[in-house]
């Protein structure tokens, strides 16, 4: 019994948040524009924990009092992952953090070490089909979003040099 007063006397004085660890191995999975933040899940057998995700731009650095902005779509989520594709809208250096939270208590926040830049993204080649039909060729192109503009050339064979 003693033991028990203890964890509660501790509970008071330091408060709830010191028994819920920031979120760990963070990182950013993007491709051709899509950005996701991930993370390893916080673990508190019997409970579902949560998290909130926030991001800092160049904007909120330099002009907003370095704010943090929330992301609705990742606030008391009980995923490990985060959509960030419509928030990452502008191609200059954002910071990315996640924080647990268990009721009232919040962890601290967990951080994407460095900057995430969206022109890091990786590309994939566009899934092209192309159909001759007479006299005329189809050409069709996977949508990849509207980041994106193709321009499709084409040549008669021996002639790649002219291109």
């Amino acid at each position: 019994i003693h033991s028990f007063f203890l964890f509660f006397l501790l509970l008071g004085i330091l408060g709830a948040d010191a028994f819920l660890p920031a979120p760990q191995n963070i990182s950013i999975l993007s491709t051709n524009m899509k950005h996701f933040l991930t993370w390893s899940p916080v673990i508190v057998q019997g409970a579902t924990v949560r998290y909130s995700v926030e991001f800092q731009g160049e904007y909120e650095r330099e002009y907003a009092n370095g704010s943090w902005i929330p992301i609705s779509e990742c606030s008391l989520t009980a995923a490990t992952v985060c959509n960030l594709t419509e928030d990452i809208s502008a191609s200059v250096p954002y910071r990315l953090r996640v924080r647990a939270q268990l009721g009232a208590a919040s962890s601290p926040w967990g951080s994407l070490t460095g900057f995430f830049n969206r022109v890091t993204t990786s590309l994939t080649p566009p899934v092209l089909k192309v159909l001759a039909d007479g006299h005329h060729l189809l050409v069709e192109l996977a949508d990849m979003g509207p980041a994106f503009q193709f321009r499709v050339l084409y040549w008669k064979k021996g002639e790649e040099s002219g291109v």
